[in-house]
């Protein structure tokens, strides 16, 4: 912002090169506000932080955490590269954090082979938008259609109970969970066909810290739990060496269209220990995970990243968020209730008329149909006419007069449409 502030001091510099200057640098001038390296103990646990195995449980690793965030302090203050690299991401839809992750991998200069399974126009130039805003030098986008029967993010996913599990939760398992594995599976014999032994693929998992806490998530929390073997499989089947393997714990993210309807909430969860994450925030924490350093790690061992902002430290969730919701209902009513009395007070002191002033009005547009005179024929194309005289009977032919009338259909040309 310092930077932008002298530009924008220059009085010899006129606005037009000020809005190009900060065309150009926007984003030098929105780059994260940086306070300093956080501090790793091994009594506290951040909010953000690794884990490594040891034995078979998951354990917090101090050591991890402080590589993680300090390469989380020089990618905002300095930037990283995705140069030669290219990323397969599926799940690209409009609100979800994969967006933005493509964007921070554009900007890094990555191939990235975008799936869809609505390959039409108007995806593919949404798409192609978003690489004309944030694709750098060496980038490069390939959208190619992909069905993993997926319908807007499963369709109505939450909201059914173990009693209720239909054919679109059984939809919904299998593409969280079969056919991400499938997936895998693919890319492992592609890598395994061509002998691609040092050069292993780095797998970001999607994992969730919602092992049910919500509740009314169908089979949502079991392919996100069944996920988790892959961390043991990867070490007792033949498949590691090809695959290297990073779980993201996603915590909290507003805007997203899977958590949409709980933005009402996310900022009354802060008073309980919980960060909430914008799409933004939580993308650049992915794209902390695919960093070089990170994944050399990842080479040798699993790591898992909970990136959950202490979600899992409240096991009461569910009945916290309901309290939430019950306590902003009870204050939108109690809100309305009271607009609405002020509203009878102010008419009664004022009248009836008084309150039309203060009222909006909602101005729709109108229709403004504009029809021109016809184009008459000139008189080099009339010469040839005389010989259709006495063609046709003239006391048969409809002839209609008039102009500048309005009837219900219109004015004289629109009912010559209609009636001839």
């Amino acid at each position: 912002m310092k930077l932008w502030t002298i530009v924008k001091s220059q009085s010899e510099i006129s606005d037009d090169q000020k809005n190009r200057i900060k065309a150009l640098y926007e984003g030098v001038f929105l780059q994260p506000q940086v306070s300093g390296i956080a501090t790793v103990s091994a009594n506290k646990v951040p909010l953000l932080h690794l884990k490594r195995k040891v034995g078979t449980n998951w354990e917090y690793s101090s050591n991890l955490t402080s590589v993680y965030l300090n390469i989380l302090h020089k990618i905002a203050t300095a930037g990283t590269t995705f140069k030669v690299k290219n990323a397969l991401l599926t799940g690209v839809g409009k609100g979800s954090i994969c967006v933005e992750v493509v964007k921070g991998l554009f900007s890094g200069g990555a191939h990235i082979v975008i799936t869809t399974s609505r390959h039409n126009r108007s995806t593919v130039e949404y798409y192609q938008s978003i690489f004309q805003t944030f694709g750098s030098r060496g980038s490069a986008l390939t959208v190619v259609p992909f069905n993993q029967d997926s319908k807007q993010d499963v369709e109505a996913l939450n909201g059914r109970e173990i009693d209720g599990i239909d054919n679109k939760s059984e939809l919904a398992h299998c593409i969280m969970l079969t056919n991400l594995l499938r997936i895998l599976g693919a890319v492992k014999g592609k890598q395994a066909s061509r002998q691609f032994l040092t050069c292993p693929t780095q797998v970001i998992l999607p994992l969730s810290p919602n092992h049910g806490l919500f509740g009314n998530d169908s089979l949502y929390s079991d392919s996100k739990i069944s996920l988790e073997t892959l961390f043991q499989r990867w070490t007792s089947e033949s498949w590691g060496e090809y695959l290297s393997l990073t779980g993201a714990v996603i915590g909290w993210t507003r805007g997203t269209t899977l958590m949409g309807l709980t933005n009402i909430i996310a900022h009354k969860l802060k008073s309980y220990g919980i960060r909430t994450f914008s799409a933004k925030e939580m993308a650049f924490n992915i794209l902390g995970l695919m960093h070089p350093l990170l994944f050399s790690i990842t080479q040798d061992e699993p790591i898992w990243a909970d990136l959950n902002g202490g979600m899992d430290r409240l096991p009461d969730l569910a009945e916290i968020t309901t309290r939430i919701q019950s306590s902003l209902m009870k204050e939108s009513d109690l809100r309305r209730a009271i607009a609405h009395d002020n509203a009878t007070d102010y008419k009664i002191l004022n009248g009836v008329d008084a309150e039309c002033l203060i009222q909006t009005v909602d101005v729709l547009p109108h229709a403004n149909f504009r029809f021109k005179f016809p184009d008459l024929e000139t008189q080099e194309t009339l010469i040839n006419v005389t010989k259709l005289c006495d063609l046709i009977d003239l006391e048969k032919v409809m002839v209609v007069t008039g102009s500048g009338e309005a009837g219900p259909w219109g004015n004289s040309r629109t009912r010559w449409e209609m009636e001839a």
